[in-house]
């Protein structure tokens, strides 16, 4: 009988062991984007965002699966203003604890944020 909770206990603090290391490893995610304004000329639009999720900086990039030099560094939770082309679509991507920059599953696409799963 001692060999069974051995092994039991042994498989219990494995699969603890697992599952705190596979959370600890998961890429950040948006939980959301909140478009509290935006106003849009024939070739550019003005956006009011405030981006939120478990994570410190977002950016956006014109390359679908390309976030590893972004260039404009926004804060979660912070109303940020910009302003881009109309005809941009412009990806979302959020920086990781690893330091590693992940594409999420929102875009900008003429004057409005899209999830991928919505299309």
């Amino acid at each position: 009988m001692a060999r069974v909770h051995i092994l039991r206990t042994s498989g219990a603090i494995l699969l603890l062991f697992l599952i705190k290391n596979a959370l600890a490893v998961s890429p950040p995610w948006i939980l959301s984007v909140d478009v509290k304004n935006y106003t849009c000329s024939e070739t550019v639009c003005d956006y009011l965002l405030q981006v939120n999720g478990e994570f410190d900086s977002w950016s956006l990039t014109s390359e679908p699966g390309e976030c590893i030099s972004p260039s404009f560094i926004n804060t979660v939770g912070v109303d940020v203003e910009l302003q881009v082309d109309r005809s941009a679509l412009l990806y979302f991507c959020a920086k990781g604890d690893d330091g590693g920059w992940y594409q999420q599953d929102f875009y900008l696409d003429g004057g409005d944020v899209i999830s991928r799963k919505e299309r």
